[in-house]
This record gives C-alpha cells, structure tokens and sequence, in this order.
C-alpha cells in the first residue's frame, strides 16, 4: 500500500512540474513581447489626429444613417486618444454629431 501511495505521489508530482515549467516556458515568450514593446499609448499629434478624423467623417453618413453601427476598434482608440489630447478634433466632431459614438471623452 505505502509504494502505491509513493508511487501515486510521483506520478503527480511529475505531471505538476511539467504543467508548472510548460507554463512558465510560454509565459516567457509573452514577457519578452511586453518588454519590448510600446510602453503606453502612442501619442498623436495635431495633423495625424486630423487624419484619422477625416477618415471618420468620410464614414459619418453611414455611421449617422444606420443609427450608429460599430466605429472599428482601432480607429476608435486611436479617435478616443485624439479627442483627449486634441480640441479640434473633438470640436470638429462635435459639430458633426458624431462625438455621440464616444461617450465619456467629451
């Protein structure tokens, strides 16, 4: 009885330490991405913020006329950080109706 609980005990073990060094193998990749890239949100200047808002406004009749169907999640980051940092841009999609698809960053 006691080398089948021995036994049992290694068997267990040995899965945990190939689960445990597996995980910590694939978590190690997924650090190097992160240290090596971008720390925070890159910040727009003034002429790439009018950029992407031109790129929304070419999109704002359909976007007004379907009731609002989902802006695409990068341009929306990238609008959303423009509309923070940039009062014309915000201004500029005030005017339009369109600062309704951004709730909080008025």
């Amino acid at each position: 009885m006691r080398a089948y609980v021995l036994g049992s005990m290694m068997l267990w073990s040995a899965f945990f330490l190939v689960w445990y060094f597996l995980t910590l193998y694939t978590a190690s990749g997924e650090l190097e991405k992160m240290q090596f890239g971008p720390s925070g949100a890159p910040v727009m200047s003034a002429a790439g913020c009018a950029v992407e808002v031109a790129a929304l406004l070419a999109m704002s009749d359909k976007l007004l006329k379907a009731g609002g169907p989902e802006v695409p999640a990068e341009l929306r980051t990238t609008i959303e950080g423009c509309i923070s940092f940039d009062a014309v841009s915000r201004d500029t999609l005030a005017k339009t109706q369109l600062i309704r698809f951004f709730p909080g960053k008025r």
